[in-house]
């Protein structure tokens, strides 16, 4: 499989020059426009729900003569404008945001006026992205926004607090191009899709504009974008919003939420919420839809508003499960930086040491590990088990790696070396504190706290993602990443730090691997060249920015198993598997049938499969490969 990406790139920096130069190209309304007929036919594309078919028909002449009209389940309008008369006629007294959409994106799809000025930042694929700050008192919550160009200027998609659709099969109409299909969201889980089935040069005929009564175009139904700031509450008598506790933090924060108003000032739709802890977003919906404000006037009529009402949050953090425990309660971020100060050898501005442990497998093979640590960027461990070495180490600003005696490295040896360093997070993880709920468990029959993300089975077991145990002193006493669990036990103290002197490997309910330390003491004098292995090509450890090897080396098969046929049947199995970043099969999924026998056998020979990693501008990361099986 290969794939082809056509990177593109905005001809100006000028944001509001491409908005405009799109707009040139698009609208089909601006003056001097040629007349068109169009017709525009609506469906929801997921679970084809009728609510959201729709025809929208625009016959257009001038600026100030055009006729619509709109049928739908949920609104239906006939509007007429010949100069300075103007004739509406609605089913209700609410135009759908998706409609509104869909009517205004069809005809004139760029609204150059309200995103002209934004400070937008390139991503150099024809992508402009920026953030729409709201905030609450001294609370802030930024909000994230893109709009994407094709190489010709046209317009791919927009995404902001004032329109969301994606247009595509761009075709010509004169000297426009006009998208011929535009996708908008109602709200999940619904995409409802507009397919331009008419475009043509109008005819003329002015029985299209003729108007059976005068109405105020000033009254008619239309959206109008306005900051909250603009809007007036009706009643001061609104009840403040009441916060469920949380498991997880922040306790604090912003929510903000696009909302909808008809000309009334009741609320009528709930777009996006925003939120700091997205816990709270149901209690947020819920507080949102009790709001009522004073209609909002233009030229002295009401209009439908679409706004984003912005709340503070404040309530209390608890670990799940508790039941009227005394449990500490802290953040993540907090938790981890205290246990690696508590009990990681190798934490910045920890003192150098030599450890020796004895590995025993689940199945009865036995080995060593041995490790010489001096500074972060100045070490050295082998790990032998079942006759097979893995040396790694680090120095002259290298990391090195190699095996001995084997074609690849055992994945038990891997997953060790890889729980020695503690299922860590990445920072660009570990700071995001909404995603990480927290627990009240017990492990060994001790009193903990478990900081997780992702699923878990009936017993409360965790069964995807990542869970870290910690206990009443701070230390972190367990750490699973799917699907390895690895176990600290037996802390004795040693220079300052508590240090595990026992660890247990378990993958996928399996024990892997114990680690039994038996020693543990100031390094002796270590020369420089232990550091730097021999014949060994290192791989990447700085910025992606100073790489200058190629961008993406994908991940080869070093080592294949062929399946047995247990139907003597014939049939063919495609198999995704997931590659962690030593090359190891993670998961699998079928991604094509032969039958549940023949896709068990395909399973079991792919989990056996081992590949080079996948490298990313020289480093090692996690991958994906697809295998076929014959049968």
């Amino acid at each position: 499989m290969s794939s082809v990406s056509l990177n593109t790139s905005p001809d100006s920096d000028d944001f509001g020059e491409l908005l405009r130069k799109a707009a040139q190209k698009s609208s089909l309304t601006a003056p001097g426009s040629r007349t068109f007929h169009l017709k525009l036919e609506a469906a929801e594309t997921r679970q084809n729900d009728p609510q959201y078919k729709a025809e929208i028909e625009v016959w257009w002449a001038a600026p100030d003569k055009w006729r619509r009209e709109v049928r739908s389940p949920a609104f239906s309008q006939t509007a007429v404008q010949d100069g300075q008369h103007y004739y509406e006629s609605n089913s209700s007294d609410y135009l759908p945001w998706w409609l509104h959409e869909l009517i205004q994106e069809s005809v004139d799809p760029i609204p150059v006026a309200e995103l002209k000025d934004e400070d937008v930042d390139f991503s150099g694929r024809g992508c402009a992205k920026w953030e729409t700050e709201y905030s609450k008192e001294n609370d802030k919550i930024e909000v994230h926004n893109s709009a994407c160009f094709n190489a010709d200027g046209t317009a791919k998609n927009l995404f902001t607090r004032t329109v969301s659709v994606e247009f595509s099969d761009y075709q010509s109409f004169g000297d426009k191009r006009i998208a011929r299909s535009l996708t908008v969201w109602p709200g999940s889980p619904a995409d409802v899709k507009g397919v331009v089935t008419r475009l043509e040069k109008l005819e003329h005929n002015d029985s299209l504009f003729g108007i059976p009564s005068d109405t105020d175009i000033n009254s008619r139904l239309r959206f109008l974008s306005v900051p909250e700031s603009a809007l007036e509450a009706d009643t001061l008598s609104t009840p403040p919003p009441s916060w469920p506790a949380v498991h997880n933090f922040p306790a604090t924060g912003a929510i903000t939420a696009n909302v909808k108003l008809d000309r009334s000032g009741n609320v009528r739709e709930i777009g996006t919420i925003v939120s700091r802890n997205f816990v709270l977003t149901d209690a947020a919906r819920a507080h949102v839809k009790t709001l009522k404000f004073k209609p909002y006037l233009r030229d002295g009529s009401p209009v439908q508003v679409n706004t984003n009402i912005t709340l503070r949050f404040e309530t209390k953090v608890e670990l799940l499960g508790a039941n009227g425990k005394s449990y500490v309660v802290e953040p993540f971020l907090k938790r981890l930086s205290k246990a690696q100060e508590l009990s990681d050898l190798r934490a910045e501005g920890s003192m150098p040491f030599h450890l020796h442990a004895n590995l025993q497998a689940g199945e009865g093979a036995t080995g060593t590990y041995e490790e010489t640590w001096l500074l972060a960027n100045k070490w050295w461990r082998q790990a032998e088990l079942a006759g097979v070495k893995v040396v790694e180490s680090r120095g002259d600003g290298k990391f090195y790696r190699r095996v001995i005696d084997a074609d690849f490295s055992p994945r038990q040896i891997d997953s060790f070396l890889d729980g020695m360093d503690g299922f860590l997070p990445g920072k660009e993880y570990a700071i995001y504190e909404a995603d990480w709920g927290q627990s009240a468990v017990q492990m060994d029959g001790v009193d903990m706290a478990r900081v997780a993300r992702g699923k878990a089975d009936s017993n409360n077991q965790p069964i995807s993602g990542s869970a870290y145990w910690f206990d009443s002193g701070g230390l972190l006493r367990a750490a699973y990443v799917e699907p390895r669990t690895i176990t600290y036990r037996n802390f004795v103290a040693w220079n300052g730090k508590q240090i595990p002197r026992q660890l247990e490997l378990v993958e996928s309910g399996t024990r892997s691997v114990v680690a039994s330390i038996d020693q543990i003491e100031s390094p002796a004098e270590v020369a420089d060249p232990k550091f730097v292995l021999e014949g060994v090509k290192p791989e990447n450890i700085g910025d992606a920015g100073d790489y200058e090897g190629p961008a993406r080396v994908p991940p080869q098969p070093i080592y294949r198993v062929k399946p047995e046929n247990p139907t003597a049947e014939h049939g063919t199995v495609l198999v995704n598997v997931q590659l962690d970043t030593h090359g190891h099969v993670l998961s699998t999924f079928v991604r094509q049938s032969a039958g549940q026998a023949l896709d068990d056998e395909a399973v079991r020979a792919a989990m056996r499969w081992e590949f080079t990693p996948l490298i990313i501008k020289g480093k090692r990361v996690h991958g994906t490969a697809t295998l076929r099986f014959d049968f």
